[in-house]
């Protein structure tokens, strides 16, 4: 949950961010964990080959022949004065240090305190955008289960909300996600079945009646009708969709959309079952 000083909600002062990129007041808290988090200190060094791998990633030149102390100052330097080096030389050291110690639950603190759009994902090993918190807890119980549906949700989720977005990418990894848990449960036996096969099959005049879904529907039927046009919405990718029409690549807010629909949709069959056949 993110913290709102109390003067804020008190409506005394403006509410203030959250702050896109980095605010002056959260700059050195920043700075601070990449030295935490790496071991600079009068008492410890950084790793050099670590250090040299960040500038590398980043396209920073070290200078020459300088001790690991010195690459990690000048890293923090060159994040000082450039807001996108400074979240990325922070996303970095997450994925290098993140699991250390108390390395992510800290830095966690630092941006939810500080007001930032960022937030440690789930995986502690990246920044990605904060969304709402029910939103938040949604997608942290649909990627509860190790198995690949969780997988392919947490490869949508860091590409519809990470430093490094891709919103097709993104797209076809919440689909994959989706087909991971329906394709078993409504086309079992199907050979390289996808969700387009889901659908036909739930919305088939022939055997629509043969399922039914977990919510009740005004009419008490639990008609599969909402549902499917739930996944009607997120399939097909417009930009992998195979028609004369030229492809059209989604924005970054539609594959958000189609992300956190996906979300839903597992979350809900890891709570309860979604859709099965009638009579079971």
């Amino acid at each position: 949950m993110t913290y709102v000083p109390l003067s804020q909600r008190r409506g005394i002062k403006e509410s203030q961010g959250p702050f896109e990129g980095v605010p002056e007041h959260l700059l050195p808290h920043l700075l601070d964990w990449f030295a935490y988090a790496v071991q600079l200190s009068p008492m410890s060094t950084p790793d050099q080959e670590a250090m040299r791998m960040i500038g590398l990633a980043l396209h920073v030149q070290l200078p020459t022949g300088a001790r690991s102390s010195q690459m990690a100052g000048f890293l923090m330097s060159a994040a000082e004065g450039d807001e996108d080096l400074c979240l990325d030389l922070i996303d970095i050291t997450l994925r290098m240090y993140g699991s250390l110690y108390d390395n992510a639950t800290r830095l966690d603190g630092y941006l939810n305190i500080g007001g930032s759009v960022w937030t440690v994902a789930p995986n502690r090993e990246e920044l990605v955008r904060r969304v709402d918190d029910s939103m938040q807890q949604v997608y942290e119980l649909a990627i509860s289960e190790q198995d690949q549906a969780s997988a392919d949700l947490t490869h949508a989720w860091q590409k519809a909300f990470g430093r490094s977005p891709d919103p097709s990418d993104a797209w076809d990894h919440a689909i994959k996600a989706v087909e991971g848990l329906l394709i078993q449960l409504v086309v079992p036996n199907k050979q390289k079945a996808t969700l387009g096969d889901v659908i036909g099959t739930l919305s088939s005049g022939q055997s629509s009646g043969n399922w039914e879904a977990l919510m009740p529907t005004k009419d008490l039927n639990h008609d599969v009708a909402p549902l499917v046009g739930m996944l009607r919405l997120i399939w097909p990718n417009p930009d992998r969709h195979a028609t004369p029409e030229p492809a059209c690549e989604p924005t970054l807010d539609e594959a958000r959309t189609a992300v956190c629909l996906a979300a839903a949709i597992v979350q809900w069959s890891r709570q309860a079952w979604i859709v099965r056949r009638r009579g079971r």
